[in-house]
């Protein structure tokens, strides 16, 4: 079954200067697994490397659950929270069991990094 993407509104921001990095701001509230992300909020869209932006795009329909989990973040939730948190939202879009698996391990390896390197929690 399809899953009709749920709408996302968003002003970009550019980077200043080659490289850096694109920014979202939603222009209206987002609303996303029962949590309210208000308008205003900024983020950075999913953090992908470039060379796999082909295959996984920072910005596609999971962008509602990225919005989540950096909101999360920005609030100082754990990232097992927000790992989980966004993991059922990306299970909302409906998005393949290869794909959503390879995000899944992507996303918790890069939560393990944060948390032995750069000690957040």
């Amino acid at each position: 079954m399809v899953k009709k993407m749920k709408r996302v509104y968003v002003a970009i921001i550019l980077p200043s200067s080659y490289g850096g990095v694109v920014l979202y701001k939603l222009t209206r509230k987002l609303i996303v697994n029962g949590i309210t992300i208000p308008s205003g909020f900024t983020f950075d869209g999913a953090t992908v490397p470039r060379i796999c932006w082909s295959i996984f795009p920072p910005v596609d329909k999971y962008l509602p659950a990225v919005a989540l989990h950096d909101y999360l973040l920005s609030r100082g939730e754990p990232w097992s929270v927000c790992n989980e948190n966004l993991f059922k939202a990306l299970e909302d879009t409906g998005i393949g069991a290869i794909r959503f698996n390879i995000i899944k391990l992507a996303v918790n390896v890069y939560a393990e990094y944060m948390i032995a390197f750069k000690g957040e929690k």
